[in-house]
């Protein structure tokens, strides 16, 4: 199977677990999900949410939903679902396929979801040792996000 059958099958998975764990709140205007790879299983995948106008990462929801509450386990439960689907996503494409970053956009009020690929270096001239880590790539493209609200997935 392709990338792309393979993201066809994975991609709703992504974006309604990441609802559901937001318990469906109205109050999601948008929903990101933010996912590097470094064309190996590894990969750091982020959900971000945008209540009332700012970013909240899947860890801080309860700081911006009313009455939502998660325990420790709820958390885990959630990311493994994440990681699960990227490793099914992973495993059914061809890797060679699998873009650098991925970033599903979803927003509850007319279910729109759209996808943007990067399948490059997230970092052009840096030397491989001294490259920001997966996970902190989030960090930046939120920052990018909330400065001038270019969401695509190119750096």
């Amino acid at each position: 199977m392709g990338f792309k059958e393979a993201f066809e099958k994975y991609a709703p998975h992504f974006v309604w677990d990441a609802y559901d764990f937001a318990q469906n709140s109205p109050q999601i205007e948008r929903l990101w999900l933010h996912i590097v790879s470094n064309g190996t299983k590894s990969v750091a995948p982020a959900t971000i949410y945008r209540i009332d106008g700012k970013l909240y990462e899947a860890c801080d929801l309860d700081e911006a939903l009313e009455g939502f509450e998660y325990d420790d386990e709820a958390i885990r439960a959630f990311y493994r679902q994440q990681f699960d689907c990227w490793f099914g996503l992973y495993d059914e494409s061809q890797p060679d396929q699998l873009p650098t970053r991925m970033i599903l956009r979803f927003r509850p009020e007319d279910q729109d979801f759209t996808a943007d690929f990067f399948y490059g270096n997230l970092q052009p001239g840096v030397p491989e040792s001294q490259r920001t880590a997966l996970n902190e790539h989030v960090e930046q493209w939120m920052e990018r996000l909330e400065a001038t609200g270019n969401d695509s997935a190119a750096p």
